[in-house]
């Protein structure tokens, strides 16, 4: 047809749609307000989506010929899109600011036409004409494309790529990325977090409000979904390990498998239930009977699936700081890795095989984002290692992929990491900024109150300012992890436990006020504290045939002090399977016991060499007040609560409750807990995006 248009019509994202035949904004069918120039700016992101425009760009696209206030009409604009899209200049959703750079739409985007022109192009319309003789040149010139992409085909396989991204969920709240993500093809089932507790959830895979699923199960996490999707498997959690439980779908009433305990399972294709405990993998009848292990592994197992025929089990092993696909026979034998020598490898997790068998999906992280990525598997006629190939490219993280039963889609959770530091006010009774609410954890003061500690998140990297936030200096750098930053007492030097390349779970020592080269203090050991003259350091031991088991207490192999100027090392009497120390006086230790059935803090005496209990119970994390009087414990279930405990006398009172605070929960990332310079509680709250998405896959 002659001057027919070539054109995006229709992009979606989120609950929005933008039609640029008609000019027109929105969400879910009604037409919003939105025109002019904002709308002009909203659709230059969006045809350009998940890249930068800068300023200039925009510029030279709006105002080519015309002098104007750039400045003016562009925050004009975006404040205008922020107003509509109800987006957050400091957490956003769809439109991200890159100071001194330009603008970013960093929701993903799905389209229903030809991809828009670039800049240059009519800054009034994203349309654009070809005359007749350029449409038939174009479609001469495709036929032969056509031809020549059938003949390689029918020599090369092509790569796997997602070909468009909708978003199913919106409501807002956390999921707990340590589960599985589960669908039927007709339901999504996951868990959610509410009030710091994880509850079971699903979702229409079309899309629509999220329902909770009542289970009676404490701490429910989901494991993996029946053959016949009759029913999930849930672990029902208490505190590393829980029971299985069988939850009849859509409702019924939870049934315990033979006391089986686990960390995970699944089922194989037969019926049969695979789990795992702590580095061992088990196979048992459906119910739970009958249990055999199938083999040990070099550290803690998660995450294990089988192939669809039956013949392979693929699972990830937790590090302390890192993470890997290994693969072994449904038998047990040939135990190996399963990415060796890619670059991956080390943050590589979560698999799960198509179902029919030829590829296989799995998460890697780097550099703060999750990644998909996919294995083309029984193309193994190299005989090499295999070359994972990659399916997403941000701006979102991805985690938790599950491909639906017909093959076109990948269900996943999309995040856009990012914390907020707060502090409780008691004057208010309300959690009020801190250090201008950067994205951060584990932020420690110093015993003078000049110096605070922090860890970036979620790159993980370790920095230090005055109280007041100002003369911030990055003291470690990728690929460094760092965790547990702990400042000495007399303000001189901060110490902390990292992994690395050249060590996955070490100790080292920093000056903190001009930072330096970490000096390694310890090897296989974690969570260090100081002694009260800065002298030594306190750490956990987990010994060098454990030390990758994070999530194992049967790693933790003892307490042991550190004399940082003779090297002495000293195991104290009974602290195995004890957790983070804390050194608050010269002849007392504070520590969690972690030992299954006997949870609690206790505290040891040095001149007696005895441990006394001061507190039973199941607490998320803790911290000692600057003074060194007073234990901060976080506690969980459903009525979350931060108490402090006198060591003195053992007085338990009650400081905040924390039963609408968000926390920051993920794979890498657990609560935690701190305490400003005047004694307030301090922690990271949540402010990030986590919503389920539907991947649009074309495997070939």
């Amino acid at each position: 047809m002659p001057g027919a248009d070539l054109y995006v019509e229709v992009v979606r994202f989120g609950n929005f749609e933008v039609d640029f035949r008609s000019g027109e904004l929105r969400k879910a069918g009604v037409k919003l307000k939105l025109s002019g120039q904002p709308f002009q700016v909203l659709s230059i992101l969006l045809r350009h989506a998940g890249k930068v425009v800068t300023r200039e760009e925009l510029r030279k696209e709006l105002w080519p010929d015309t002098f104007v206030d750039v400045d003016h009409n562009l925050n004009t604009a975006i404040n205008r899109i922020r107003e509509v899209l109800d987006d957050s200049a400091v957490s956003p959703r769809f439109v991200e600011t890159l100071p001194r750079r330009g603008y970013r739409f960093i929701a993903p985007v799905e389209g229903n036409g030809v991809a828009a022109p670039t800049f240059g192009s009519s800054k009034s319309d994203l349309r654009y004409r070809a005359s007749r003789s350029v449409v038939m040149a174009g479609v001469i010139a495709l036929l032969f494309v056509a031809g020549l992409v059938s003949f390689v085909w029918r020599t090369v396989r092509g790569k796997p790529a997602i070909e468009g991204v909708l978003q199913v969920t919106d409501d807002g709240n956390p999921k707990l990325l340590t589960s599985a993500l589960l669908a039927d093809g007709y339901r999504i089932y996951f868990n959610e977090l509410r009030a710091g507790s994880p509850i079971i959830a699903q979702v229409a895979a079309s899309g629509g409000e999220t329902s909770q699923i009542e289970s009676r199960i404490s701490n429910p996490v989901l494991a993996a979904l029946s053959m016949d999707s009759s029913s999930l498997l849930v672990v029902g959690e208490k505190f590393f390990f829980g029971s299985l439980w069988q939850l009849p779908l859509p409702a019924g009433d939870p049934r315990p498998l033979r006391n089986v305990v686990a960390q995970n399972a699944t089922f194989t294709p037969d019926g049969h239930l695979i789990f795992s405990r702590d580095t061992a993998l088990y196979v048992a009848e459906k119910d739970g009977s009958n249990p055999r292990k199938l083999g040990d592994f070099p550290s803690q197992i998660d995450s294990p699936v089988v192939s669809p025929d039956g013949e392979r089990i693929r699972l990830t092993i937790e590090g302390s700081y890192s993470k890997s696909l290994w693969e072994v026979r449904s038998d047990g034998s040939n135990p190996h890795p399963l990415l060796q020598g890619w670059p991956g490898a080390a943050a590589a997790c979560c698999g799960r095989w198509t179902a029919d068998g030829k590829y296989f999906v799995f998460q890697s992280r780097s550099r703060g984002r999750t990644d998909l990525w996919v294995i083309p598997d029984g193309n193994r006629w190299s005989g090499g290692p295999l070359s994972p190939l990659r399916l997403t490219n941000g701006p979102l993280s991805y985690e938790l992929p599950f491909p639906s039963l017909d093959g076109k889609h990948i269900f996943a959770v999309g995040l856009k990491p990012r914390g907020e530091l707060v502090r409780f006010d008691s004057n208010s009774q309300q959690f009020v900024p801190y250090l201008s609410s950067i994205s951060a954890l584990d932020a420690t003061v110093s015993h003078d109150g000049k110096w605070v500690t922090y860890t970036t998140y979620p790159d993980g990297q370790l920095w230090r300012s005055h109280a007041d936030g100002s003369e911030r200096l990055q003291l470690t750098y990728a690929p460094t992890v760092v965790a547990w930053p702990r400042i000495s007492p007399d303000g001189t030097k901060v110490a902390y436990s990292s992994s690395n390349p050249s060590c996955l779970s070490c100790v080292y020592i920093l000056p903190l006020d001009e930072g330096g080269t970490p000096r390694k203090v310890a090897e296989n050991a974690r969570t260090p504290s100081w002694s009260p003259d800065s002298g030594s350091l306190i750490a956990i031991s987990t010994g060098k045939s454990s030390a990758n088991k994070i999530c194992s207490v049967n790693s933790f192999e003892g307490l042991q002090t550190i004399n940082l100027r003779t090297g002495q090392i000293t195991t104290i009497a009974d602290s195995r399977e004890m957790g983070g120390p804390f050194w608050p006086s010269s002849n007392m230790l504070v520590a969690p016991t972690l030992k299954l059935g006997k949870e609690g803090f206790a505290a040891f005496n040095f001149k007696t060499q005895k441990w006394s209990l001061l507190v039973k119970g199941i607490f998320q994390h803790w911290i000692t007040s600057i003074d060194g009087e007073s234990l901060y414990l976080m506690t969980g279930g459903d009525d979350p609560k931060i108490l402090s405990i006198r060591l003195s006398d053992g007085t338990v009172n009650i400081i905040a409750s924390l039963k609408n605070f968000r926390p920051i929960v993920d794979r890498d990332t657990d609560k935690w807990l701190g305490v400003a310079t005047d004694g307030s509680p301090v922690l990271t709250r949540d402010i990030g995006s986590q919503e389920i998405y539907d991947l649009n896959v074309r495997w070939h």
